[in-house]
């Protein structure tokens, strides 16, 4: 499970909270586990994996959005 950056357990990291650098966080974790994945995003956080399984599906496995905002 990802914790956001600056969220839970985890220390602020600067300003930058936008949609782009989250979603970069996102596939960054991704591709350091060089397998397929299964998303769950709730919240802001189906959001956030939905535009990244939009924009990069090669390690998503399937995806699950029980709750998220509509993307722009």
């Amino acid at each position: 499970m990802i914790v956001r950056r600056g969220r839970g357990h985890s220390d602020a990291q600067g300003a930058d909270y936008s949609l782009h650098t989250e979603i970069g966080d996102l596939r960054a974790w991704i591709d350091h586990l060089e397998q397929p994945v299964h998303l769950v995003g709730w919240s802001h956080g189906g959001t956030i994996s939905l535009e990244n399984a939009a924009q990069d599906a090669r390690w998503i496995s399937g995806y699950l959005r029980p709750c998220a905002s509509s993307v722009r």
